[in-house]
């Protein structure tokens, strides 16, 4: 199912605003919805975005390490 959003400042929003409101032919779905709140359930439950956080952190220590010992990296 597949699930999107759409950000964007008011000022682009408000050009929508003539009647032309389409952005996905299964927008709105109730089952695609309830999956996407499902897997964001799962993100904030099992703390995927602090790990993501740590990850990037250590893959970044680890790439300025090698750049210290290779000025190539």
């Amino acid at each position: 199912h597949p699930m999107a959003a759409v950000v964007t400042t008011a000022e682009i929003a408000a050009s929508f605003a003539n009647g032309m409101e389409f952005f996905a032919t299964f927008g709105g779905n109730p089952v695609s919805c309830a999956i996407g709140l499902a897997v964001l359930d799962v993100i904030e439950d099992e703390g995927l975005q602090e790990h993501a956080l740590q990850l990037g952190r250590r893959f970044l220590d680890g790439l300025r390490e090698l750049h210290e010992r290779y000025r190539l990296v």
